[in-house]
């Protein structure tokens, strides 16, 4: 009876330490997966991050163009102004030059 329950004591602790190497061995994998997951959170995080950035330098370069599209608009309208005023100063000189030629002729003249 002594060799037999020697025997079946044995055995035990061999399954015990199989299956304390088995839950070792579980428990490495699981430190390992979740280290892995940990470092893909770590980049998922950190291109979110990258995201929110590109993001934010989108929209304010967009709000940039907008401004300087309407400054565009503004200089456009500005310079057609000044053109229509340009404009506008070569027809006056045009009439007194066309006045002053007439008055410089001889009444005669004037009346043909």
């Amino acid at each position: 009876a002594d060799a037999s329950s020697i025997s079946n004591v044995s055995r035990r602790r061999r399954r015990n330490d199989d299956s304390d190497s088995l839950d070792a061995s579980f428990a490495g994998s699981m430190i390992d997966n979740m280290a892995r997951i940990s470092e893909v959170l770590k980049q998922l995080v950190q291109t979110s991050d990258n995201d929110r950035a590109a993001a934010r330098k989108n929209r304010e370069d967009d709000q940039l163009l907008a401004r300087k599209h309407m400054e565009i608009q503004q200089l456009v309208e500005k310079e057609q102004r000044i053109e229509r005023r340009i404009a506008d100063l070569r027809d006056s000189i045009n009439e007194y030059e066309e006045k002053f030629e007439l008055s410089q002729k001889p009444f005669y003249e004037k009346i043909i």
